[in-house]
């Protein structure tokens, strides 16, 4: 079973421009990504094209966590 990671969530009382500024800021590509980013890779590996993929935890983050290889 595959897993996708998405650690982003809004802030009580924080406004959706805030929430954008604050998350951007903490991301290595400088934005946030799309709902549309995140489903692209769902669909992935829901696809024949993901047969080989196994047992993996695939984070959707624009590299804000940051692996050693």
């Amino acid at each position: 079973m595959e897993e996708l990671i998405n650690a982003r969530i809004a802030k009580s009382g924080e406004t959706k421009e805030a929430e954008i500024a604050r998350v951007s800021a903490t991301v290595p590509l400088s934005r946030i990504g799309t709902p549309e980013e995140f489903a692209n890779v769902a669909v992935f590996l829901s696809s024949p094209a993901a047969s080989f993929v196994n047992g993996v935890m695939l984070h959707v983050d624009g590299r804000v966590i940051q692996g050693t290889f």
